[in-house]
């Protein structure tokens, strides 16, 4: 996992205040490569709502990793 990305998945906060988005990209890419759709829906709830609605990548990311995810359950 990217850094930044492996960062923001240990973090304790409830919401992320500062990140980069570059690295949450590159991470939601490794985690959906890997197949890590609650990685994926985990930091995305870190996000926050505006950020995450504005980025259209990140959030078919998050969109399509819910899906999946309910589907491997």
């Amino acid at each position: 996992m990217p850094r930044g990305f492996h960062e923001y998945r240990e973090s304790k906060q409830r919401q992320l205040k500062v990140l980069r988005l570059e690295a949450v990209r590159a991470g939601f890419k490794r985690a959906w490569q890997e197949r890590g759709h609650a990685t994926i829906i985990e930091v995305a709830r870190k996000i926050p709502e505006n950020v995450l609605q504005e980025d259209a990548k990140l959030l078919m990311c998050y969109d399509q990793a819910v899906t999946r995810f309910g589907e491997d359950s």
